[in-house]
């Protein structure tokens, strides 16, 4: 299973089950609609309440509670508002207990506060749970769907975003332009379909030596974009060249023959004082020398590199 990018983590998924993904939270959201207008209306209409809303476990017997824990997607369970959702989902079955006992044992009417913490627990938790399904919608309509990479439209916003947090001096940041070597021969050799197949795989391989919270974008044919945040570009040249090494042992099938494919790299820093159009075309540049020095290497953009 080759990863995909999704809601800034890596995911285990392809581009057809991260579809799937979104399906299962449509149906979980209604799942927990139904349940809550079943509560609302043992709460108004003082009528017994179901039993397994009173269990100590009741999170996990409730039908979003089994989806939770039994039948979401393993590959879900990585994704960090995915994991935020289980504290507010229990916290909410602990509010309900107490409010069904009391409704249950006084005529009075539930105090206000412990009603006002209950309603307040359960709008976190949708607000979390639209907030997962929003991330992964978003992340279905950016990713390319043969890669597994972000598609370029959502890259310049990203790294205007960074740029921002390099001014405020909250964190630096760091990109690369990766081009694969000798791609035009692939597809000349082999055919577009093969060409297809060994961007897929070393896109896969891209992906798995990058680190959880960068991202990996395809800027067009066989070159990405990788961005670093918080990575200043000495440290983005040990994952330049860790990526690089990676790709570099990768051996692809084609023809029921091993075929080897290295990569190009060029490093450079998003600057406060400089665009970051120019930060992505000084990367351009230093990936274009390290394949007139010789290919298969990483380059840091030096001022002394003025051309491609």
């Amino acid at each position: 299973m080759r990863k995909v990018q999704a809601g800034g983590v890596m995911l285990d998924v392809d581009h057809k089950e991260l579809d799937g993904i979104l399906i299962q939270i449509d149906q979980a959201i209604d799942n927990h609609d139904q349940w809550y207008a079943q509560l609302e209306r043992t709460l108004i209409c003082k009528l017994p309440p179901d039993q397994r809303d009173l269990e100590k476990d009741a999170y996990k017997q409730c039908r979003f509670g089994q989806w939770y824990y039994q039948y979401s997607s393993p590959a879900l369970r990585s994704h960090p508002t995915f994991a935020s959702i289980e504290h507010e989902h229990q916290l909410l079955h602990e509010r309900v207990s107490g409010l069904l006992q009391v409704s249950m044992a006084e005529a009075k009417p539930i105090d206000v506060h412990v009603f006002d913490e209950f309603a307040n627990t359960l709008q976190r938790m949708r607000l979390l749970l639209f907030s997962l399904k929003h991330e992964i919608e978003g992340d279905l309509n950016n990713l390319d769907p043969l890669t597994g990479a972000y598609n370029r439209f959502g890259m310049m916003a990203f790294l205007h975003e960074q740029q921002e947090l390099v001014a405020r001096g909250v964190n630096s940041c760091s990109i690369a332009m990766l081009d694969l070597d000798f791609f035009k021969q692939v597809n000349d050799q082999y055919g577009h379909k093969m060409g297809d197949h060994v961007l897929t795989s070393i896109a896969s391989t891209l992906l798995k030596g990058l680190r959880p919270y960068d991202k990996l974008f395809r800027y067009g044919g066989e070159e990405f974009v990788a961005v670093f945040p918080n990575t200043a570009v000495e440290s983005a040249l040990l994952v330049a060249e860790r990526v690089r090494k990676y790709v570099e042992d990768t051996i692809i099938e084609i023809d029921k023959l091993p075929v080897r494919i290295t990569v190009s790299v060029g490093i450079a820093a998003i600057d406060a004082n400089t665009s970051v159009e120019i930060s992505v075309e000084q990367a351009d540049i230093a990936m274009y020398t390290a394949k007139q020095n010789g290919r298969n290497q990483v380059k840091l953009w030096e001022n002394s590199l003025t051309q491609k």
